[in-house]
């Protein structure tokens, strides 16, 4: 028997935390395979977007920004 844990992390604004939960609750499978959590007070996210986002992250990071995809999601111990 091989158990497979894979986690996700959804991100969205913080007005929208319950309405999203309240959504994901009722379209998971009832078999309890899948288990959710609000851990909307734990984390922060900081969205750099725009056409110079890439220089702006390349003055505040140590990071390779040059190398990171567009549309994409990079999560960092700071």
């Amino acid at each position: 028997m091989y158990v497979l844990f894979v986690s996700f992390l959804l991100v969205s604004p913080t007005s929208q935390s319950i309405r999203n939960m309240k959504w994901l609750k009722a379209h998971v499978p009832e078999d309890g395979s899948i288990f959710l959590s609000d851990v909307t007070s734990l984390y922060t996210a900081l969205n750099v977007i725009g056409p110079k986002a890439k220089y702006l992250l390349n003055e505040l990071s140590d990071e390779n920004i040059n190398d990171f995809a567009r549309m994409t999601c990079q999560v960092s111990q700071t």
